[in-house]
């Protein structure tokens, strides 16, 4: 194999041993009884209707005493600029009325997302995911799921370069006019790239590479979101890999019963 086959093979491998890593030494969260986990809302301040359901979405859910929101929150987040924004400025607020704990894991497209919305939220962004504790003490593992679809070179490089220091840096001192022309351009590409997904029922996300992290964190499952559409995999050992629907599905929702068993559903079923 030539040096840059060797490179190319190497990536997703040395990719996955990073996240192994930091899978053994991720935060733990309590996630007490009425807790409920939701992902992939692509909440757009274009759309004056995404800010109705939002608000609808998060007086409905006022007694979870946690609310986890597993990434893919916004449609995009470009940093402080956007935060000024008016239909930003409804979802943050909505964010800070919440009654209780909000626990945000970010997603691709709000990855860029840093203390304007840690400020709304009244805690720390969980960049890599956590464990969740549930039942008292059975530890089920969080991640937004971007990070399964290990076969996507090409992914695995941009995700680097969004999550290095630079970049970050850059993206919060853009000025308004910027921010509103990538705005713009995300938009319509990310029409394009959900409707594919719809079309082709397409994730890329690798179970092996589920079940590993699982493992490796000491859990005894995974619950991802990313995908769009819910997914319910046993892996050998019993471990179990859940991907929930994106918002909207009949299974976008995991709740934790009064016996503190996990369990799905939709987001605004009755409580």
């Amino acid at each position: 194999m030539d040096s840059a086959g060797t490179k190319r093979f190497r990536r997703p491998v040395e990719f996955t041993a990073s996240l192994i890593a930091l899978a053994k030494d991720l935060p733990a969260v309590e996630l007490p009884p009425g807790s409920v986990v939701i992902a992939d809302l692509h909440l757009d301040g274009e759309v004056p209707e995404d800010a109705e359901q939002f608000e609808a979405l998060l007086q409905h859910l006022a007694k979870a005493p946690v609310l986890v929101i597993l990434g893919d929150l916004f449609e995009y987040w470009l940093g402080p600029t956007q935060a000024r924004m008016p239909g930003s400025l409804r979802f943050l607020d909505a964010l800070r009325r919440f009654p209780g704990k909000i626990v945000f894991v970010p997603g691709n497209r709000d990855i860029l997302a840093g203390a304007e919305l840690e400020e709304a939220l009244g805690s720390t962004i969980l960049m890599d995911g956590f464990v969740g504790l549930v039942g008292g003490g059975e530890r089920v593992l969080f991640l937004h799921g971007d990070e399964l679809c290990i076969s996507d070179a090409s992914y695995l490089r941009l995700r680097k370069i969004l999550r290095a220091r630079t970049p970050r840096l850059l993206a919060r001192n853009l000025p308004g006019f910027v921010t509103r022309a990538l705005a713009r351009r995300l938009r319509r590409h990310s029409a394009h790239t959900v409707q594919y997904k719809k079309q082709k029922a397409e994730t890329g996300q690798d179970s092996q590479f589920a079940n590993a992290l699982v493992r490796a964190a000491g859990c005894s499952a995974v619950v991802v979101g990313h995908a769009h559409t819910f997914q319910e995999t046993v892996f050998a050992d019993g471990s179990k890999w859940y991907v929930l629907d994106a918002f909207g599905g009949k299974q976008d929702a995991l709740f934790v019963s009064a016996q503190g068993e996990i369990q799905f559903g939709h987001a605004l079923k009755s409580s």
